[in-house]
């Protein structure tokens, strides 16, 4: 009889990348959820709706991605659909930007900038999304580092959020469209 047994196993524990992917897409789920949240607060009518005192109105917009666009792929980049949200008081916001820190992507958003106000508190937009530094953009998972949102308040305020709520299937799409276009730029 051996001094020591050796155990045989099965497949190899998943590598970084597929950790990252999972991880990726447990946190967009939960985007998700955020997002629907928000969008139910917006969308629900109140027959007597009670105005918050002045000191505690503030202007909080949210970007909500919904869906990969029907516009043909162009230039290495995705088009998805989303919607801007007015959340919040009843002031007015305008949005002038989307955008990530960093060097990683090329966001453009034609649409802007757009104009939300209590009558109007959401705005149909396209972004286009395209890697600037493929070593940078193969480390992005959207759900952990979202979109950063900017935006001129109704009291002429500078302001800046974090945005970028998506479902599991948006994640996937963003993923798969980042690794394509890099493996057929050469990384």
């Amino acid at each position: 009889m051996p001094e020591r047994e050796t155990l045989e196993g099965g497949p190899a524990a998943p590598g970084p990348d597929a950790r990252r992917r999972l991880v990726g897409v447990a946190l967009a789920l939960g985007g998700a959820v955020v997002g629907a949240a928000v969008v139910l607060s917006v969308t629900r009518s109140d027959p007597d709706p009670v105005p918050a005192p002045p000191a505690a109105v503030s202007s909080d917009v949210r970007l909500v991605v919904t869906a990969t666009a029907d516009r043909p792929v162009a230039e290495d980049a995705l088009w998805v659909d989303a919607v801007l949200l007015l959340a919040g008081g009843p002031d007015r916001a305008t949005v002038t930007r989307v955008h990530r820190p960093g060097d990683s992507l090329d966001i453009r958003v034609p649409e802007l900038p757009v104009e939300l106000t209590p009558a109007e508190p959401f705005a149909l937009v396209r972004l286009r999304i395209a890697p600037r530094d493929c070593r940078l953009a193969d480390m992005w998972t959207p759900s952990a580092r979202p979109f950063t949102v900017t935006w001129r308040s109704g009291d002429g305020r500078q302001r800046s959020g974090q945005g970028g709520d998506h479902d599991a299937d948006m994640e996937l799409a963003w993923l798969n469209h980042m690794d394509e276009v890099c493996a057929e730029r050469g990384r």
